[in-house]
């Protein structure tokens, strides 16, 4: 069966690439239940604390860091814990359902063998072109010290190879994770980025890829010693005046915790790091998007981590020399626990977080779409969205996407837009258990974020909540971000998924 939305007078069909396909695929190749997968592995040993890096945790900002590297140095020092199992499943409630058939055939990305306990694969970023679909995650499977993953698609997201052994664990050193990811349609040529040792200490490098199947070590988009939580996009509208030119945002803990930002042409030089946001209060660094339109336009989005959120838009018309700061709203942060970051129980850091996209101008103006979770009373987390139809100045009041009565959370969703004005927004929700476990749901608008249709589930059975049970990665971790795009009018979809146990652990994929 095939589940299709039509968009703006085309079929958008959710081709779920690593992601669920609503289409009935075969699934890829991977090991077995439990039984069959490899015997666990004594706990991988950590070295020892040094010193003058756990007295540098607060100067350096490492406790603000969300990066893989920052939570190994937090583990090391004895500053968080390290992931396990029974911690966790004493803290779950009991009496998970039985999954229900939603119909689908949702598609597991990583394929190949695995080694417990070094089993977390998630954060995701997915990008198309063609019948090529590429995922970029963070993958435990060579912790510590790698942490990239890869799977590629050729067939439109009906199944997918993961990349074994990564390409991105050889030509920058130590690779961190952090995964970014586009096509640039006027070089030709895919680009994957991750934070790595090899550029700085902890900057951030690229791979290049004519395919997505074959990848070489490319160029450092900045050498930083304490880079953070980058995004990236690139302008493939030929009549724009940056036709090619790709951006990446960071948080550059090592001056100021600011916002930063490079671009480049080629992929080979990089402008030197722009500051974007103030230097006072701290804006964590969200998503970067820009205009399809032609304009040349670009969007950083960014929001403050307090009891109350303000998100704001940083904007540029030239080309991501210069910026504008703009401010979409304020809002009180979906979660209902901590563990160093605002999350959602049981290990759902930055459940806020949210993604913008640009679709087709109205008056000569960019629509520009935003969506992020809030809290709602006794209800730990809504999705809401808000729209902007004068370039990202002024902005709509917010719609809650999510339609169920229940006080059950959804949390950190992500967004599409096609050039037609097909939005597709999705987030993990948990409107149909008592327990932790959870769907993947997701809502569609054909007319550029005027009206919605019926919020449905995207997964095709409830998830059981997946556990972490690597101890080289901080134990409250499922992924913070997931960032989707649209390949054509084809929403590329990708989540943190638990369904499938290792060693009677239901661990993290993405799908």
């Amino acid at each position: 069966m095939l589940r299709r939305f039509r968009l703006s007078g085309l079929i958008f069909a959710l081709v779920l690439a690593a992601i669920a396909i609503w289409a009935g695929g075969s699934r890829a190749a991977r090991p077995g239940p439990a039984a069959d997968r490899p015997a666990a592995v004594p706990t991988p040993a950590h070295r020892a604390p040094d010193s003058a890096e756990c007295n540098q945790i607060t100067a350096r900002g490492i406790d603000r860091q969300m990066n893989l590297h920052a939570g190994e140095i937090m583990i090391r020092c004895g500053k968080a814990p390290g992931g396990g199992v029974a911690a966790r499943a004493a803290a779950a409630p009991a009496g998970r359902p039985a999954p229900a058939a939603i119909g689908g055939g949702d598609v597991n990305a990583i394929t190949g063998s695995e080694t417990y306990p070094a089993v977390t694969q998630s954060e995701s970023m997915v990008w198309g072109n063609g019948s090529t679909t590429v995922i970029n995650y963070n993958d435990s499977a060579t912790a510590p010290g790698n942490y990239s993953g890869v799977s590629v698609s050729t067939n439109a997201g009906i199944s997918f190879t993961r990349l074994l052994p990564s390409p991105f664990t050889t030509g920058h050193g130590t690779n961190y994770g952090d995964p970014i990811l586009v096509y640039n349609g006027h070089l030709g040529l895919w680009f994957a980025g991750d934070l790595a040792t090899g550029c700085g200490g902890q900057g951030i490098g690229f791979w290049t890829s004519p395919n997505g199947l074959t990848w070489t070590p490319g160029a450092c988009a900045h050498a930083g010693s304490d880079d953070d939580r980058e995004s990236m996009w690139v302008d493939n509208n030929p009549a724009s005046p940056f036709y090619g030119r790709m951006y990446v945002s960071w948080n550059d803990f090592a001056v100021g915790a600011r916002i930063y930002v490079v671009y480049s042409d080629d992929g080979t030089t990089w402008s030197a790091a722009i500051p974007v946001g103030p230097a006072s209060p701290f804006v964590r660094n969200g998503q970067v998007t820009g205009s399809p339109n032609g304009d040349g336009a670009v969007f950083i989005s960014g929001h403050t981590e307090s009891s109350t959120d303000t998100t704001y838009l940083y904007r540029s018309t030239a080309g991501g020399a210069t910026w504008t700061a703009l401010t979409v709203n304020t809002y009180i942060p979906a979660g209902d626990t901590n563990c160093g970051f605002n999350a959602m129980s049981p290990i759902w850091r930055a459940p806020e977080w949210g993604q913008p996209a640009v679709g087709p101008q109205i008056a000569g103006q960019n629509v520009v779409h935003y969506v992020y979770a809030a809290q709602n009373g006794s209800d730990p987390g809504d999705v809401l969205y808000v729209r902007s139809t004068d370039n990202g100045t002024t902005w709509g009041a917010p719609v809650k996407l999510n339609t169920d009565t229940t006080t059950r959370a959804q949390w950190q969703p992500s967004l599409s837009v096609d050039a037609q004005g097909g939005v597709l927004a999705s987030w993990y929700d948990r409107r149909n258990t008592t327990t932790y476990d959870y769907e993947y749901y997701g809502r569609v608008s054909t007319d550029n974020g005027v009206t919605w249709q019926a919020d449905q589930p995207i997964s095709d059975q409830i998830i059981a909540q997946p556990q972490q049970p690597d101890p080289n990665v901080v134990a409250c971790y499922a992924g913070d971000y997931n960032y989707h795009s649209a390949n054509g009018n084809v929403a590329l979809i990708t989540w943190t998924d638990g369904r499938v146990a290792i060693n009677s652990t239901n661990q993290q994929d993405v799908f």
